[in-house]
């Protein structure tokens, strides 16, 4: 759970074949209440970026972020720090740490330059997919996620994100996400 209220989840199932949009339904519908709102859909076209592009058109928060069906927060507070960094900066983007799981037990937190330089998220993607949260705003601007391409979608966005010159604010603390690292 996270202590920053209110927050609005938005779950959208793109074709999976697990019923895990019934099993979030009765997972979650045990916490909703007034200051936790969780919205389901059902995105019919493949692929992630269609699934988080018609996520965003149902959010009515002012700052987003995006996560995989297997990705997590680290801690109880990470929401609040991203929106106390969103706030005291004026930030577009706030980036942070993201520690990897894989399926063999091995923990590694991946080298971070906190640059706002756009080669390094070239070589290293910086703003991969669930290593930073971004206003509505900045995101609206951005296009979006392109739903053409299928792979590498976040080092794309990324470049996009960082042509527009943001205001970058970077969380150099502990991880704040968890990324579940499965054998291809």
């Amino acid at each position: 759970g996270q202590e920053y209220r209110p927050i609005q989840l938005v779950l959208v199932d793109n074709n999976s074949t697990d019923n895990s949009i019934s099993e979030a339904k009765k997972y979650l519908s045990q916490y909703e209440c007034d200051n936790f709102k969780v919205v389901y859909a059902k995105e019919e076209k493949p692929g992630a970026c269609a699934a988080r592009n018609h996520g965003v058109t149902l959010s009515e928060a002012p700052y987003m972020m995006f996560l995989d069906d297997d990705d997590a927060l680290a801690n109880y507070k990470a929401i609040s720090l991203m929106v106390d960094h969103f706030e005291k900066s004026g930030a577009d983007i706030v980036g942070f740490k993201a520690q990897h799981y894989y399926s063999y037990k091995k923990k590694r937190v991946r080298a971070y330059s906190f640059t706002n330089d756009i080669k390094e998220q070239v070589l290293h993607c910086m703003l991969s997919t669930q290593c930073y949260a971004i206003t509505r705003e900045f995101f609206d601007k951005s296009g979006g996620w392109n739903e053409r391409i299928k792979r590498w979608q976040d080092w794309n966005l990324g470049i996009r994100l960082f042509l527009q010159n943001p205001k970058i604010e970077w969380i150099k603390t502990d991880p704040l996400v968890i990324i579940r690292i499965h054998p291809k």
